[in-house]
This record gives C-alpha cells, structure tokens and sequence, in this order.
C-alpha cells in the first residue's frame, strides 16, 4: 500500500523523459474478457476519465487505491501511454497551430463566400437575358411599326391616332363585322344545333375587348348591368343545357324569357343599330341579339318536329307555364338587382362619389335627357308629383335612384310579358325574331345615310383629339372640340 503519491511514484520508477512517461518493463497487454469481467478490477468504475486527471499523479495514485496489484499489472501502463499522447499534443509548436487556425479559417472564408459569388454570377446571367430579350424586343416591336406604319420609329398607337389609322380601324371592324353576320346566318340555317358553339367564338373575345375599352373610358360599372347577366346565364346554359335552378325553374326557360324579353326589346329602346364600321355599336348589337337568336335555335330547331311544317318544341322539354314565364324570372331579376344596388351603393360608394367621370347606369339616365325611358319616367314623375316641371334627375340623389330601380323593374315586368306567347308558338317568334333584325338594320340605314355621311369626318377628328391628350401628343396645329360620346 502506497501512503502518498509521490512514494508510489519512486515505486513505479516514473521518469519523465520526454517520449515514454512509463517503464517498459511493464506488459501492455490488455486483459482478457474474463479477467475484465471479474470483481478485481473493482477500482475500474473509480478510474477518473478526464484529461487533466490522466496527467497528474495524484490522480493516477487515488485510482491505484487498494487493487495496487491487478493495477499495476494491467492497468497502470495503460494510463501511463495515454497520459504521453496528451503530453506529445503539448509539444506541438505554437507556430503551427497558428498556422493550422490559418488555414481553417481561409477555408471558412470561402464556404461563406461561395453563395455570394454564386449569386453575383446568377445576377450578371440575368442581366444579360434581360438585355437580350430587351434587344429581341425592340427588333421586332420596330419591325411591326415598319409593316403597320411604313416607319420603324413611329409607334402604332400614334399611328392609329392620325386619321389615317382611324379609317383602317373603321374598315376592319366594317370586314369583320359583315363576315360574322354571314357566318352567324351559316350556324342558323344549316347547323342550329351547334350555334353554341359560334356563340362561344363570338361573345367571349367582344366582352374582353369591351371590358379593356370601357376601362380606359370609365364605363366599366356598364359591364354590372342586365344585359351582361344574361351573357354570364348563356354560358352557364351551354354547358349545364338541363340544369334546374331554386325556385323550381329551368335554366333554358329562364334564360328564354330574359333574352326574348328584357334582351331583345333593349334593342328597340336604346335603338341598337347595325353600323358595321363601328366596333362599339356592333358588341351592343351581339349582346342583344345573340342571346335571343341562341335561345331561338335550342327551343325550334334543336329536336324538332318536322311533321310540323317548320319548327317545332323539343318534346322532351316540358313547356313554359305563367310561374316560369313571369314569377320565377321576376324574383332572379329581383336578385340580381339586389346584388347590383349592393356594388354600387353600398362596396363602392365612397368610390363612385370621389370619382364622378366614372359612368354608370344611373348617372348616363339621369343626363340622357333624349332616352326614352328617360322621357317616360320623367312624365310619369310630374303626373305623380314626384318631380317638378322642368326639375332634372340628380344620380346623387335617393329620390332619382328609386326612380330608375322603379323604371328598370316596370320596363322588365312589361317585356317579358310576351314570352310565353313566343315559347309556344312558333310562327309568332320567327316573325318577332324579323322585326327587331329590321329594327336594327334599319337604324343602322339612318345612321349612315343622315348622320354618318355629315358627321364621320367630325368625328375622325374629334377622336384624334381625344387620343393624342390621351397619349399627351402634340396638337396637329387646328384645335378641335372634346371627344364624341359612345353609342
């Protein structure tokens, strides 16, 4: 038993020498599993496994303890060997260390500066895309002024602003306008089963172009009224022909009535006319006529009976009593201006009334003094008391408003009136059908014969006007009035 560290020191012949801090002598061999296992090596469990403990005697003597037999033999050399690893790392230099920190953080310093080299190089890639497209662009937008204007550097839409360009926007909308009334009679005559499909090529590009044309006018509130309604009731009908809606009405018979009604007579209240030079009033034309031609085609002429002599009912579809003619289309007109007194007065109210260039409905009745509807609804508004003689209806006022909500309801109520009558008899809706094509043909023979022929020059130079302030051009050197309203 050894009494202090130091004696057991001088026992284990210790020399520090530098390379070996333990007496070969010693057998290195570690014990075998059994040996291991057994309970002589009790001090195993109080051996001190740190670093600094395996470098000082006195931790070497506390783990000798009572077992200084079995450690000596097996265990001590063992500490001794490791207790010189631990020393050999003393003896490294300061200078390489150094240098090894060096290095590391050399190589730190390029992991964290690879993302950002990488992004610099993504960025000058983008860069130059950029510019290539930018180039590709301006090559092909000059090669399409070159071919629209004669002029690489003269841009289309000042092109289009001169009178020149109206006269060519004139004749493609006069082309396509011809052409589609042409194939429009094809669809009728020859393949009235399929006329939804014309319907579909025709009405969803006038809509688009009418949306983007009446935003730069501020008329987009146009695009709530009734009318566009019964466009979104068309599309649904296309694709759910035999739906049944709430209310216990079928979407064809609904869509029927409002397209053989309120639809079609709009042409004869707000004098629709087929001018075909002009793009505005031919989508008005479509918006109006389409529907009822559409609902024309599915009720005659889809199915039919030709024992008849002409056109007859799909048989299987049941036919159209007075709920589904006056009831159930009234309460869906009901809602849908709900809905539309909702946007307007109440989710942009505070828009409308901070904006009051921006047109709507209400506003264009209440100004369009030679409507009408206006003249009809401001007698009856005299007669009543309502409104006094020679008093104008104001669109900021409550008493207006109900008046035209009022006018609108009792002018849908009216035209649909006749609906029934033209879902069961089918002489009476070709003949019907006739009447408003020359209603509208003959308006548009007015138009061109009276006010065109004196006025289209006007006109040319009115929209020029009103496009270059749009664009902010240059005045052509004569100043002329403001901008023509929209038909």
């Amino acid at each position: 038993m050894v009494d202090s560290p130091r004696a057991w020191h001088s026992d284990c012949d210790y020399t520090d020498t530098g390379d070996e801090l333990y007496d070969e002598s010693y057998d290195n061999t570690p014990p075998d599993d059994d040996r291991r296992g057994s309970s002589s090596f009790g001090y195993f469990n109080a051996y001190p496994t740190s670093a600094p403990d395996l470098l000082t005697l006195e931790a070497l003597a506390a783990a000798k303890g009572d077992n200084a037999a079995d450690y000596d033999t097996f265990k001590a050399p063992m500490l001794r060997k490791r207790a010189g690893t631990f020393d050999n790392l003393r003896k490294v230099g300061r200078g390489d260390i150094k240098e090894l920190l060096v290095e590391v953080a050399n190589v730190l310093e390029a992991i964290e500066g690879a993302p950002s080299q990488l992004s610099a190089g993504l960025e000058r890639t983008i860069a130059r895309t950029r510019e290539r497209v930018r180039n590709a662009g301006r090559r092909g937008r000059r090669a399409w002024r070159k071919a629209v204007t004669g002029d690489k550097e003269k841009r289309v839409r000042d092109h289009m602003a001169e009178p020149t360009g109206v006269r060519l926007k004139d004749k493609l909308s006069f082309t396509l306008g011809v052409l589609n009334l042409i194939i429009s009679e094809y669809w009728i005559l020859m393949r009235p089963g399929q006329f939804w499909v014309w319907f579909l090529c025709v009405m969803p590009p006038l809509l688009a172009a009418r949306y983007f044309l009446y935003r730069q006018l501020k008329f987009s509130y146009f695009m709530f009224d009734f009318c566009y309604f019964v466009q979104a009731l068309c599309m649904a009908s296309v694709w759910w022909p035999d739906a049944r809606l709430p209310g216990g009405v079928r979407l064809q018979q609904l869509l029927f009535v409002f397209a053989n009604g309120p639809l079609a007579l709009a042409i004869v209240a707000w004098r629709n006319s087929l001018v075909f030079h002009s793009s505005d009033k031919i989508t008005s034309v479509y918006i109006h006529a389409f529907p009822p031609i559409l609902t024309f085609c599915n009720h005659w002429l889809v199915n039919r009976d030709d024992d008849d002599g002409g056109g007859g009912a799909d048989a299987t579809r049941p036919p159209l009593s007075w709920y589904g003619a006056l009831g159930a289309p009234l309460l869906y007109y009901l809602l849908w201006q709900a809905a539309y007194i909702v946007k307007t007065e109440v989710v942009d109210r505070r828009r409308l009334a901070a904006d009051p260039e921006i047109q709507t409905s209400l506003r264009w009745f209440s100004r369009d003094t030679r409507n009408g509807l206006y003249k009809a609804a401001m007698a009856a508004c005299v007669r009543l008391g309502v409104m006094r003689r020679g008093e104008a209806f104001d669109s900021a006022q409550l008493k207006t408003k109900v008046v035209f909500w009022i006018s609108q309801l009792l002018y849908t109520l009216l035209t649909m009136l006749p609906a029934k009558l033209l879902h069961d008899h089918y002489a009476l809706h070709v003949a019907f059908m006739l009447g408003i094509l020359v209603f509208c043909i003959h308006n548009g023979s007015v138009y061109y014969i009276e006010v065109f022929s004196k006025r289209y020059e006007t006109d040319i130079q009115k929209e020029v006007a009103r496009r270059r302030r749009r664009l902010r051009l240059p005045s052509l050197g004569t100043e002329h009035g403001g901008g023509g309203g929209g038909g």
